[in-house]
């Protein structure tokens, strides 16, 4: 009887962390645990690491009541997990993107629109590629041009083109349907709509907050790059078996925001700490549900404990995110 310990994506899929298993080798444990639980558990453990009592093994060596296999899946969409020190790619440009936006502030407001524009339209093509990588279809033509609507219409038409270009981003996959039967299946729309009406509440929010003022648009840039940081950091621990982790991705979400929220009350004018709290609180919550949503588009699974593949994955919580920065700010600040 081995005991089998399962980490990060593994033990998502299954649902525990640990399970016993009576067999004499480490290809027996591991062939009855695909027996045990569904395909995408068998997918992950495709490329996963597999360690006996600490060192790598393979499915030869013998188990006995007192072992411990531990499978541990790559991060980042196939790679092997990286040092806290060595900042992968899509750290790097999803950094590189923010500090677009940061020298933004320094430009005119119909300029923060084409940023806008392009940094949302740069994650929907990184998002389909990453679909197109696991056999996903996506019209990323007609997700584009939802995605473009919401910055094009805040700009004309405020908060009441917002709205309307959110609609109107459901409404142009489902009508493009008709041009080819390859848009004509439930998972090409359902990919394709979500993609189109994020990219057009992202882009639109991101214009809303620059009409709105200066300082809110410097505290949402401040969140996001500690919240940036703090995930980077929490997802890259030196110790993957750990059993317990007490600073994982949410967890760094929340704190980074709070930090970053306060913090930009002494950096700029006019906004109170309790109320830069609230929107850092509220920004968090649409952060982790825009992570979620992110790897469950990009992998077809929701991952707390790893990183989904891509080259701009650090946008994905910014996406809902700064439209819960928005919408919080409008309560709050």
């Amino acid at each position: 009887m081995a005991t089998l310990r399962l980490f990060a994506s593994l033990r998502e899929a299954a649902g525990t962390s640990s399970i016993d298993i009576d067999a004499d080798t480490v290809g027996a444990v591991l062939d009855e645990a695909i027996a045990q639980f569904d395909d995408r558990f068998a997918a992950g453990m495709a490329t996963a690491q597999t360690w006996l009592n600490g060192d790598p093994t393979d499915r030869d060596a013998t188990v006995g009541p007192n072992d411990e296999i531990a499978l541990i899946p790559p991060v980042s969409g196939g790679a092997v997990a990286q040092s806290a020190s060595t900042p992968s790619l899509d750290s790097v440009l999803s950094a590189a993107v923010l500090g677009i936006f940061a020298l933004g502030l320094m430009l005119s407001s119909a300029m923060w629109v084409v940023l806008a524009v392009g940094g949302v339209l740069g994650w929907v093509w990184d998002v389909s590629e990453t679909m197109r990588t696991r056999g996903a279809r996506v019209n990323v033509a007609a997700a584009m041009i939802g995605s473009a609507l919401g910055a094009n219409a805040a700009w004309a038409w405020g908060y009441v083109g917002v709205a309307v270009a959110v609609s109107v981003a459901a409404i142009v996959p489902m009508a493009w349907a008709v041009t080819g039967p390859n848009h004509r299946n439930l998972s090409n729309l359902s990919h394709t709509a979500t993609l189109s009406v994020i990219g057009a509440l992202a882009s639109g929010s991101l214009v809303m907050v620059r009409l709105t003022s200066l300082e809110q648009t410097r505290m949402l840039l401040l969140v996001a790059g500690l919240t940036g940081l703090g995930v980077w950091i929490a997802t890259r621990q030196t110790n993957p078996t750990a059993q317990v982790s007490t600073f994982d991705a949410n967890t760094a979400t929340v704190g980074a925001a709070l930090i970053g929220g306060i913090a930009s009350t002494f950096l700029t004018k006019g906004i109170s700490i309790p109320g830069a709290a609230l929107v850092a609180i509220v920004t968090a919550l649409g952060m982790i549900a825009g992570r979620s949503v992110g790897s469950l588009i990009r992998t077809d699974q929701v991952l707390h404990t790893t990183t989904s593949p891509g080259r701009l994955t650090g946008l994905d919580s910014m996406t809902v995110g700064v439209a819960a920065f928005w919408v919080a700010a409008r309560w709050f600040l």
